[in-house]
């Protein structure tokens, strides 16, 4: 099933809520990351509509190297470092070793909904720790395989249609920042890198607790890596066709969709820019339900 992506509503205006880190989307305003809204023209898609297309099927799996995974076409060989960041990995003599290694067995054995649940007698935080950390590394690759076609010139700001995101972490950028799509990919990405990388947020020895904020804290991360799918969709969908790159894209998305929906890691309003892939998603999930 193909879906076309129609215009944007900028109607029903929402308001965010929750002070100089409100990322809520608002059509009236904008989606931002943080900060007040800026306006930017009507429209769904960066590309003609016929162009924006997604096909939600599995990508083929053939073509695969260690520098793209199946179905990025020509895209990943654009480059030859890969990824924007280096891959992070999870250490097989952790704790998160049993899931780790009862994934690998069952890797491309089951379908999207059986992949996204929680294995039985797993732990819920571990299971987000080292799939988020999956979507961390699928992205960096995403990232990097588009380097030349998402630019300073060509992306000179980061949005998806009408929405628009600016950049602020509370460290080293405290004031919401407007920037290029490159540029808010590179922050984005550097700031998930250092959360993963925390131990006192995502803990790897035995025994150690997870903080009492840790869903929350996985909640920002999704909301702000979904805004990666959001950019490229928007904006790059028509040269992922061309370079045969559509496939993986889609079904990387789908995964991310199932994941959220899963365990509730994102409002349906953060989801907005790319509401109708969404339902899409989401249609094709129920009838992979049994019963």
């Amino acid at each position: 099933m193909a879906l076309q992506l129609p215009g944007a509503d900028a109607s029903a205006p929402m308001s965010a809520s929750d002070g100089p880190k409100a990322d809520t989307p608002s059509r009236a305003t904008c989606l931002m990351a943080d900060g007040p809204a800026l306006p930017k023209g009507d429209g769904y898609s960066a590309q003609s509509p016929t162009a924006a297309r997604a096909d939600l099927k599995p990508p083929p799996t053939t073509g695969a190297t260690t520098l793209q995974p199946p179905g990025m076409g020509n895209l990943g060989t654009r480059r030859t470092d890969g990824t924007l960041l280096p891959p992070r990995k999870l250490p097989m003599n952790s704790r998160y070793g049993t899931l780790l290694l009862g994934r690998q067995k069952t890797l491309g054995s089951k379908d999207l909904q059986d992949q996204v649940r929680l294995p039985p007698g797993a732990d819920v935080e571990e299971w987000l720790a080292i799939t988020t950390i999956d979507f961390f590394n699928e992205l960096n690759l995403l990232i990097g395989a588009i380097q030349d076609l998402c630019t300073e010139s060509t992306c000179p700001q980061m949005c998806a249609g009408p929405y628009i995101w600016l950049w602020a972490d509370g460290d080293k950028i405290r004031e919401p920042t407007k920037m290029s799509a490159p540029r808010y990919f590179e922050h984005l990405l550097t700031w998930v890198d250092a959360q993963l990388s925390d131990e006192t947020f995502l803990p790897v020895q035995a025994g150690v607790p997870f903080p009492a904020t840790f869903k929350k804290g996985m909640r920002v991360i999704y909301k702000r890596l979904f805004r990666i799918y959001a950019h490229v969709f928007h904006s790059h969908f028509k040269e992922m066709m061309e370079d045969e790159a559509d496939a993986h894209l889609n079904h990387s998305f789908k995964h991310f969709v199932y994941f959220v929906k899963e365990f509730d890691l994102m409002d349906t309003e953060e989801l907005e820019p790319l509401k109708d892939l969404v339902a899409l998603c989401m249609e094709q999930r129920g009838k992979d339900l049994p019963g």
